[in-house]
């Protein structure tokens, strides 16, 4: 019986101790540490006792002076496109998950690839894909919406949101960003939204074809398909809402539609989820690709 007791003790204890993500599925980089990986081009497999998160993943390090120098400079470790394959998304505009085993350094960023085809191909040809992650084509989103001005930003004033960089002018816009991203992050990634409903198509929009409906920003391949915009916005506006606006997570339990509400919204990998609860919101950012769509 104490024996029993002693146990069932220390199992309670493993458990109340246990890194809470344990379960998730948002370890970035299968484990393996992004520090490690970029300065000596080796896998080294992190240690749950040094784990930072950034961008909704979780990153684990190979020791605590690794963990202190991703700290210090987040961006300059996270791969490109949050782990996605950026030859994936440009050839066949999916997002699909890159593996550690392929992997490139490529002007100290790193990139991560479905399979060594794809690898060969970014090797190939950088150029092609090495920017496949920045939005707005490196101009300011801060300056787009705040004083309705296309100004570039500097690429070493960078944050990530959603897998994306975005580049500022200052030091200023980036705070302002930081803030609430959210709040200034273009629909569908910067994609032409119109493009999406009529063609089925990932085509890039050009900042100076921009505006602001909604509270939210659409950025369009043409004047053309702005003035498009403008005439039906119901038509083109909701054109990255996943499931029809319905709840994921209650699709899953229950099998059938349940309405989200605007209040439950969670952008991730260019798709806008919405949840019929908080608590439905919380267990899908818990495991998003568990009940994320799939393209």
């Amino acid at each position: 019986m104490i024996r029993d007791r002693l146990a069932f003790a220390i199992c309670t204890v493993v458990l109340l101790v246990a890194p809470t993500w344990a379960a998730d599925r948002t370890l970035a980089l299968e484990g393996y540490c992004p520090v490690s990986l970029i300065t000596t081009g080796i896998l080294v497999k992190g240690n749950a006792e040094f784990s930072s998160t950034y961008d909704s993943r979780i990153y684990l390090f190979q020791s605590a002076e690794k963990k202190k120098m991703f700290d210090a400079n987040q961006t300059a470790y996270v791969p490109a496109l949050g782990g996605n394959c950026v030859v994936c998304k440009v050839e066949e505009g999916r997002i699909v998950p890159g593996k550690a085993a392929f992997h490139v350094v490529h002007d100290a960023r790193l990139y991560l690839f479905r399979s060594a085809k794809e690898q060969k191909m970014f090797q190939a040809e950088p150029e092609k894909y090495a920017d496949a992650d920045l939005a707005l084509g490196g101009n300011c989103p801060v300056s787009l919406r705040s004083h309705n001005r296309v100004l570039p930003g500097k690429p070493d004033i960078v944050s990530i949101y959603d897998a994306h960089r975005y580049f500022f002018p200052s030091t200023g816009e980036k705070a302002v960003f930081g803030a609430s991203p959210s709040a200034f992050s273009p629909v569908l990634w910067g994609n032409c939204v119109v493009c999406k409903v009529e063609d089925h198509k990932d085509v890039p929009g050009i900042p100076d074809h921009h505006l602001w409906h909604g509270h939210r920003m659409y950025v369009f391949s043409s004047a053309e398909h702005k003035k498009l915009f403008m005439s039906d916005p119901a038509k083109y506006s909701s054109a990255d809402i996943a499931f029809n606006g319905h709840c994921p997570v209650f699709k899953a339990e229950k099998g059938m539609d349940l309405k989200g509400k605007d209040k439950f919204t969670v952008d991730y990998l260019g798709r806008r989820y919405r949840f019929s609860s908080w608590k439905r919101r919380e267990q899908f950012l818990a495991d998003p690709d568990k009940y994320a769509l799939k393209e």
